[in-house]
């Protein structure tokens, strides 16, 4: 039962009361006023009236103070919730970590935010602790900023200032004579309140707030107006902190330069840096050529270290690269100078060794390197390097001659099937004459020589052709030319367009040949293609022109880049789905968020990226990633393709995860159109069952089991 409360008892009680004496006395009343018995009629009439009366005025005084009071209470809470929001806001510039200038500016702008406030400032107390600086000011146009640094000595924020303790001050009647006070009365401020910014025993500064309202400084906004200050107090010591820590870090960063400097020697790792290792292959180089002997140098580096950095942080991947360092020192003689030449680059110097024995000895690190990359907790890393050997004299007969050749061998050797590269001169001058220049690619595109090549993407569970990637290549001589390695000059020169013209000009004609019927012919678009609208507009006319072409083709959509023309793009995609292609993710898993995509463009397949997969044999953080994106690629009914399946192992794992489709240089190498081999890929998995779930399947594909 709900008991009422004595305050709604009052008026009722008084109610109740008044008519009780009312009617008690009204007969006597009635007979006074009128010198004898009235009539019964004019009796009800004088006590009806007269109770209606009674009752109005008590209602109107009861009721009517009730009403004020709530009133009253409705305007303090609602001025109230304004000074919360201003202090809402406050926490939020400090969390924000600004300048300090800015935080204590935009902190007097909210403030004024409030209409019961005037004008705010803040200022910064000097070291001594007995002066302000003004540095941050708000309020009403034409009146003047406050006369700091040399505040009123009987004003709210010298008194804070000394004592440490907030002070409110009635401003009318004292200090008439203060200019800047007369100021504040002409427009209407009648009180000020200062507040010390004070964090951990330390006084930052001081928060003076000037109001018209005499309300403002008492009761909860009072208080909340105090944590206003306290909170300005703990962004100025943040901020102060941050500022000391920065400088400390960069005193450190330039006394370990100049140490390193000094010794040669890497910080990190402990071995030779570049700088002495120049020297080191300077100095061999004279030994080897007065002693007659050769020498070679294998140079390696971790592929998208800055991958590994962003997944580990600094600290763990900077552990890993001096964990390397050790074990290198551990592998290798004194006498084989080893030296950390770039940020994740290390090269080794082995005296009296060849190019065929450097090889070796590259082999041995690929194989090695990977699994001495383990966290501190002990688990495996997915790395995967390349390394590159030159030798002396055979590739150089200075130090500067082979250094070039190093830095050319290692790039031949990110196309390298092995990520192993011997310096090849033929390589290295077209890389530094045809290629430089642009000259290799135009001569192929009006040769003839830019040729469409095709990699299978297999079906893990038959070990079928399911369909080819489409790739560019340009032939020169017995060599294949990769995309990678002219794409950056095709941009520069602006011969991407062409280039992407001479692809979609075989795809109109040759995906009728036998080769490819019943495979889906996977295609890369880029997003410089995909922004340019007569390209998109081609696309369209081809596919619709050949409806069996739109439905064998998957568009492949890179998530390494954002696109730039979003509604068209996916106007674009949409449009694909229409006429019956399909659309592909490439590289998902490479660092960048592309679940957007799922939902705007409805992709059809997911080509998990390769630095994942390579990972999955010996990786439980990669093999949970893989399985990860699976899953979620299934429920949202795409495909997954396993992209660098380079081993049988890779192959067998992602086959039971689940990933119904893998490629790679273990189940094909690009091939030309002449050298395409039959619908059956070179390497067949056994057919055992799957432990991982099968992935949903928009088109009729059986796994075997």
């Amino acid at each position: 039962m709900i008991q009422p409360s004595r305050r709604a008892l009052r008026p009722v009680a008084t109610y109740v009361a008044t008519a009780l004496v009312w009617i008690l006395v009204s007969d006597w009343v009635l007979t006074r006023l009128l010198h004898g018995t009235p009539s019964l009629g004019l009796v009800s009439v004088v006590k009806g009236w007269g109770f209606v009366a009674v009752t109005a005025v008590l209602l109107y005084g009861v009721i009517g103070r009730d009403y004020r009071l709530l009133y009253r209470a409705e305007q303090q809470a609602r001025a109230t919730n304004r000074t919360l929001r201003a202090l809402s806001s406050v926490h939020r510039l400090v969390t924000q970590r600004q300048d300090a200038h800015q935080l204590l500016q935009e902190a007097c702008q909210t403030i004024l935010k409030d209409p019961s406030c005037s004008a705010a400032w803040i200022g910064v107390a000097g070291e001594s602790g007995d002066s302000l600086t003004l540095v941050a000011w708000a309020g009403p146009a034409g009146l003047p900023a406050p006369p700091v640094p040399n505040p009123d000595p009987t004003g709210p924020a010298w008194r804070a200032l000394h004592t440490r303790k907030a002070h409110t001050m009635t401003l009318a009647g004292t200090g008439d004579e203060d200019p800047w006070r007369r100021h504040l009365l002409q427009a209407g401020v009648t009180h000020a309140a200062a507040f010390p910014l004070k964090e951990q025993g330390r006084l930052y500064g001081v928060l003076t707030v000037y109001t018209g309202d005499s309300e403002l400084f008492t009761g909860e906004r009072y208080r909340i107006l105090s944590e206003i200050a306290d909170a300005l107090a703990l962004g100025l010591r943040l901020l102060s902190a941050e500022r000391s820590l920065a400088e400390s870090e960069r005193l450190l960063a330039l006394q370990m330069a100049r140490l390193e400097a000094i010794t040669g020697r890497d910080p990190l790792t402990g071995l030779c840096n570049r700088q002495r290792f120049e020297r080191l292959l300077a100095e061999e180089v004279d030994r080897s050529r007065g002693a007659g002997r050769p020498f070679a140098v294998v140079v390696f580096d971790l592929e998208r270290f800055g991958e590994i950095n962003a997944r580990l942080g600094h600290d763990a991947a900077d552990r890993l690269l001096a964990e390397i360092g050790l074990r290198l020192q551990e592998a290798f003689r004194p006498t084989e100078r080893i030296g950390r030449v770039g940020g994740d680059a290390f090269a080794v110097i082995l005296p009296g060794v060849t190019a065929r024995e450097g090889r070796s000895v590259a082999e041995q690190l690929v194989h090695d390197v990977p699994r001495w990359a383990r966290t501190a907790a002990g688990e495996q890393v997915p790395v995967r390097i390349t390394a590159a050997v030159v030798a002396y004299p055979e590739h150089g007969r200075s130090h500067a001659e082979l250094e070039a050749a190093m830095d050319s061998a290692l790039l031949q050797s990110r196309n390298a099937s092995d990520g192993i590269a011997v310096f090849d001169q033929t390589s290295h001058s077209l890389r530094l004459h045809s290629f430089g220049q642009g000259d290799m690619l135009r001569r192929a595109l009006k040769d003839g020589r830019l040729r469409p090549a095709f990699q299978p993407v297999v079906d893990l569970g038959t070990g079928e052709v399911y369909g080819y990637e489409l790739l560019a290549r340009v032939v020169l001589g017995e060599r294949l030319v990769t995309a990678s390695e002219f794409i950056r000059e095709a941009e520069e020169y602006g011969l991407l367009g062409e280039v992407d013209e001479r692809i979609l000009e075989w795809v109109a004609d040759g995906w009728k040949l036998p080769a490819f019927q019943g495979k889906r012919l996977f295609i890369n678009l880029s997003p410089d293609l995909v922004s340019r609208p007569a390209y998109r507009e081609r696309v369209i006319r081809l596919l619709e022109g050949q409806p069996e072409l739109a439905r064998m083709t998957v568009w492949e959509l890179t998530e390494r880049h954002s696109l730039e023309d979003d509604e068209a793009t996916a106007r674009f995609f949409a449009n694909l789905k229409l006429l019956g292609a399909q659309l592909a993710l490439d590289d998902f898993g490479s660092g960048y968020s592309s679940l957007g995509y799922f939902r705007r463009l409805a992709v059809d397949y997911v080509k998990i990226d390769g630095s994942l997969v390579r990972g999955v044999a010996h990786s439980v953080l990669d093999e949970r990633l893989v399985a990860a994106i699976r899953r979620v690629a299934g429920e949202l009914g795409a495909h997954t393709v396993a992209e660098a399946v380079e081993t049988e192992e890779v192959a067998r794992a992602v086959r039971a995860m689940g990933v119904r489709f893998g490629q790679g240089y273990y189940l094909g190498k690009p091939v030309l159109l002449e050298q395409l081999p039959g619908v059956q890929s070179p390497h067949t998995l056994s057919t055992r069952s799957s432990s991982g779930p099968a992935e949903p399947r928009p088109s009729r594909l059986d796994v075997p089991t």
